[in-house]
């Protein structure tokens, strides 16, 4: 949650000073280490939600 929070807050301030700008190894490295850690924080969310449901219940009738 707070990963998302930070991305939202500073993406102004990103589009600003990141975007555009050629590719160079610290764009590659900025923009790796943004979407990677979007993208394993979302993976680790949805494994955890998913794990976390209730498993269906067997009536024994």
């Amino acid at each position: 949650m707070l990963v998302s929070f930070d991305h939202i807050c500073t993406l102004p301030s990103e589009i600003m000073h990141m975007w555009g700008r050629r590719w160079t190894g610290v764009t590659v490295l900025f923009d790796l280490n943004a979407w990677t850690t979007i993208a394993y924080y979302k993976t680790i969310f949805l494994t955890v939600d998913f794990l976390s449901l209730p498993s269906p219940s067997v009536s024994n009738f």
